[in-house]
């Protein structure tokens, strides 16, 4: 039989310790989300580049609208940077009963790891959906 341990939350009232089991079960499945995240938007990301290259060299011989092209690249590789980095630090700060929870910093470096992810992907997306636009 497990013990609860708990603290006083409002005048009357009380909460479960952030350190339970439970604690760490469910910040686990919201890490392994952020990993499963990072992962996609890094495949995603390798494919779009690897389209890129195919379409210049097959499809448009003679592309309007370079300059979009520079910046999806650039947005897609800083989208598997980041989200290289994202997954890195997710994986680190990972709960368990015996690492204490992650301190300020280091979430906020994976924060902002995961939302320059979204960001420079989402910019990959429309640099490469002008580019394709205006070349249709």
């Amino acid at each position: 039989m497990k013990s609860l341990h708990f603290v006083v939350a409002d005048p009357g009232g009380v909460m479960e310790e952030p350190h339970s089991s439970e604690w760490h079960a469910s910040k686990g499945d919201q890490y392994k989300a952020l990993c499963e995240y990072a992962k996609h938007i890094a495949t995603l990301s390798a494919g779009s580049i690897l389209l890129i290259a195919t379409m210049l060299e097959k499809v448009f011989v003679h592309p309007h609208a370079r300059l979009c092209v520079s910046v999806a690249v650039g947005a897609f590789l800083a989208a598997l940077i980041t989200s290289a980095i994202g997954f890195l630090m997710t994986a680190v700060m990972y709960p368990h009963s015996t690492r204490p929870r992650p301190g300020g910093t280091e979430l906020t470096l994976m924060s902002v790891a995961m939302i320059l992810t979204c960001m420079s992907f989402i910019v990959g997306v429309l640099a490469i959906a002008v580019f394709f636009w205006s070349n249709w």
